[in-house]
């Protein structure tokens, strides 16, 4: 009995001590074509609201979207939405799908030209490094600019997040799935 207690007040001291040096980090990105790599014209625009979990390494994303010129690809139709590095004025490679592709992902956007795609992925310490040095970027594709209709590079700070119906719901639900799925696989 007195080891069974002993050994919860020791988990429970470093559950707590890891905790206490947890943060999370909040970032945005402003999504227009005037960010594409060489730049196009398109009246689309975009805005995220990006959470980085400093002990779990999960990065959240709630990225909404209206105006592209045509549709978001869907996922086998060519490139569709992800999130590439390299720093602004400079194309890199995709590091992660946020299209149906990602089972972390909620979307209301593929094959739309406004909507939302909302998810949640594991990052690794390169990853994690190219956040906070201001080298990732969301890129969506649509049929007319194959190589990206709008593009916004995630940087430190809030931003204001395109209204559209539903948004808060989904992000709500979004987030409340993925705690389930956690607490599931753990």
């Amino acid at each position: 009995m007195f080891k069974h207690a002993l050994r919860t007040i020791a988990a429970a001291t470093l559950f707590c001590a890891a905790s206490a040096h947890a943060a999370i980090f909040e970032f945005g990105a402003l999504l227009s074509g005037s960010q594409e790599v060489p730049a196009v014209a398109t009246p689309g625009n975009g805005s995220a609201l990006v959470l980085f979990d400093s002990a779990s390494k999960e990065l959240v994303w709630n990225l909404s979207f209206r105006g592209l010129t045509s549709p978001v690809n869907t996922a086998g139709s060519g490139p569709t939405a992800h999130i590439h590095e390299a720093p602004a004025g400079s194309n890199g490679p995709v590091r992660i799908f946020i299209d149906s592709t990602n089972p972390g992902t909620l979307i209301t956007g593929e094959g739309k030209v406004e909507g939302i795609f909302a998810g949640a992925a594991v990052i690794d310490a390169a990853l994690e490094a190219a956040l906070f040095a201001g080298d990732l970027y969301f890129n969506l594709h649509s049929a007319t600019f194959g190589s990206g209709d709008i593009r916004g590079q995630i940087l430190p700070g809030a931003v204001t997040v395109v209204p559209l119906p539903g948004a808060v719901l989904l992000l709500g639900s979004a987030l409340g799935g993925l705690t389930l799925v956690r607490r599931r696989a753990a």
